[in-house]
C-alpha cells in the first residue's frame, strides 16, 4: 500500500475533481450502494415531495431515489464541479424534464428559500464539515417544518481502520452525531445500525458500520427557529 499516496485519496473524497476524481466518484458508487439501499428503504418519498441531497456526488443515485414517486423533484448540491457536471449528464433526461436540478455549492450556503424541502438526505459528508453546526442550521432553515432529515455515516470505530481517514476527516459515533442534531433543533426519530458487506480497500479487507440517523424539523422550535 505505501506506493498509494492517501492524503490524496482524502483530498479527493472530500472534493473530488478531474479524471482522478471521476474515478473516484465511480468508486464511491460501489462503496456507498448499501448505504443508499438502507436509506431508500425508509425515505418512504411522497407524491410531489420536493427532496434534497447534499453531497450527491455523479449522480448515479438519483433516479433510483425519484423512481417511486414520478411526480417528486430532486435538487442535488456538491461541492466539487467535476460531479455536477457527471450527475448532469448522466440524468440529462431528468434535468431536461424539470424534475432534477444540481447545484455546485457548499452545505453551509444553500441556494434555496426557507422551508423549501419535505425530505433531506446526505450521505457519507459530514465528516468534511469544518463547522458541522452551520451546515446543519442551513439544513433546517430549507427544510419544511415536519420535514425529515436523513443522515448516514460509518461508524467512528470502522472508519478510523482506514488508511485515509487520518488526513481532515472528523469522526463521529452515533451519540455524537444524534447530540449535534439535538442543538441545532432536530428531533431524533430513529438511529438505525447495520454491518455491511466486507469493503476490499487498497488490498485490505475492511468491516464497515453503518449508521442512519432519521431526525424530523418539529414545526415549533422556539428560541432556535
Amino acid at each position: 500500500m505505501s506506493h498509494i499516496d492517501f492524503q490524496q485519496v482524502a483530498q479527493q473524497l472530500r472534493q473530488p475533481e478531474g479524471e482522478m476524481g471521476r474515478e473516484v466518484g465511480q468508486k464511491m458508487n460501489r462503496s456507498n450502494a448499501f448505504m443508499y439501499e438502507l436509506t431508500m428503504s425508509h425515505l418512504d418519498l411522497q407524491p410531489g415531495e420536493r427532496l434534497l441531497e447534499i453531497g450527491m456526488g455523479n449522480g448515479h443515485f438519483t433516479g433510483e431515489l425519484l423512481a417511486p414517486q414520478p411526480t417528486a423533484t430532486f435538487d442535488g448540491c456538491d461541492f466539487s464541479a467535476t460531479m455536477v457536471a457527471e450527475a448532469t449528464a448522466l440524468n440529462q433526461s431528468l434535468v431536461d424534464a424539470g424534475r432534477v436540478r444540481f447545484h455546485q455549492t457548499t452545505a453551509d450556503r444553500l441556494p434555496f428559500a426557507d422551508q423549501s424541502f419535505d425530505k433531506i438526505i446526505t450521505i457519507n459528508t459530514i465528516y468534511f464539515w469544518e463547522n458541522p453546526a452551520d451546515e446543519l442550521r442551513e439544513i433546517r432553515r430549507v427544510l419544511k417544518p415536519d420535514g425529515l432529515f436523513f443522515i448516514g455515516i460509518r461508524t467512528k470505530s470502522s472508519m478510523q481502520l482506514l488508511p485515509f481517514t487520518q488526513y481532515g476527516f472528523h469522526l463521529y459515533d452515533s451519540a455524537e452525531l444524534a447530540d449535534l442534531l439535538n442543538t441545532q433543533g432536530f428531533v431524533i426519530e430513529s438511529v438505525i445500525k447495520e454491518e455491511e458487506p466486507a469493503h476490499g480497500i487498497a488490498g485490505e479487507v475492511f468491516n464497515m458500520v453503518t449508521i442512519l440517523l432519521k431526525a424530523r424539523r418539529p414545526t415549533i422550535i422556539g428560541a432556535l427557529q
